[in-house]
């Protein structure tokens, strides 16, 4: 019942509220790339890899485990963005 983890951290909310407005922010920047004639889809998918790494690091705390969880799983979203842009390409 003593969690550590439990207890609401002042500096983890700040972290959580700067990273939940640069979601907002590339979603909207992403949506509007998007409905626009000018970007190409590879650009919309560069914004999609960063807010998945930024979900990955902050909100499911990887970045607290270090590099050895966050590169391996960021290297398969890598991966499967890469895909993505390469059929949207095509």
């Amino acid at each position: 019942m003593n969690d550590p983890r439990s207890k609401a951290r002042p500096e983890g909310t700040r972290a959580l509220t700067v990273t939940w407005a640069a979601l907002v922010v590339l979603s909207l920047g992403s949506y509007f790339l998007a409905e626009g004639d000018g970007v190409g889809p590879a650009v919309v998918l560069v914004l999609v890899f960063v807010k998945l790494l930024l979900v990955l690091a902050i909100f499911m705390e990887l970045a607290r485990h270090g590099r050895s969880w966050l590169l391996p799983i960021g290297a398969c979203l890598a991966l499967v963005v890469g895909m993505i842009a390469v059929v949207f390409e095509s």
